[in-house]
């Protein structure tokens, strides 16, 4: 187990594993997952960001038991505008799938080192055509989530 200073980083780990580890996402994106926006990259890749948005400490079955972070993951597909947006939509939809994942009783099913997951809700996807990246016409597409974690 690694010790986390951040909720950020240790769902940012748990995000990016995640996905790295998935054969079928991989074919879908010659550029890979990336945790920063490459300065060439390679298109299609998913670019990973997360945010804090609130604290929900008294959530959960001991009110203020510690603390527990309301995040804000947002995963954005980029291609190039000599693509098609379709496949930046279908390896995003991937991603959806992967990170969206709940068990039988419909509890997220991603792990993430010294926390609990307690949400992992897809809210929506925003296309946004007829951006430029490093200098190439690119169309992005962005998947948002709300996560709330709380730490064990």
């Amino acid at each position: 187990m690694t010790s986390y200073v951040s909720p950020l980083t240790a769902v940012g780990d748990a995000v990016y594993g995640r996905l790295t580890a998935d054969t079928t996402l991989a074919t879908l994106l010659p550029g890979g997952v990336q945790t920063d926006v490459p300065e060439n990259p390679t298109y299609v890749f998913l670019w990973i960001e997360l945010l804090e948005e609130s604290q929900e400490g008294g959530f959960g079955p001991w009110p203020g038991s510690g603390s527990m972070p309301a995040l804000e993951l947002r995963l954005h597909a980029y291609q190039s505008n000599y693509g098609t947006a379709r496949d930046a939509q279908i390896a995003l939809a991937r991603a959806i799938e992967l990170i969206a994942a709940v068990d039988n009783s419909g509890a997220p099913t991603l792990t993430v080192d010294g926390y609990s997951v307690w949400l992992m809700a897809y809210e929506q996807m925003i296309p946004l055509p007829n951006e430029e990246l490093n200098g190439v016409k690119v169309l992005e597409h962005v998947a948002r989530f709300r996560v709330i974690v709380e730490e064990t």
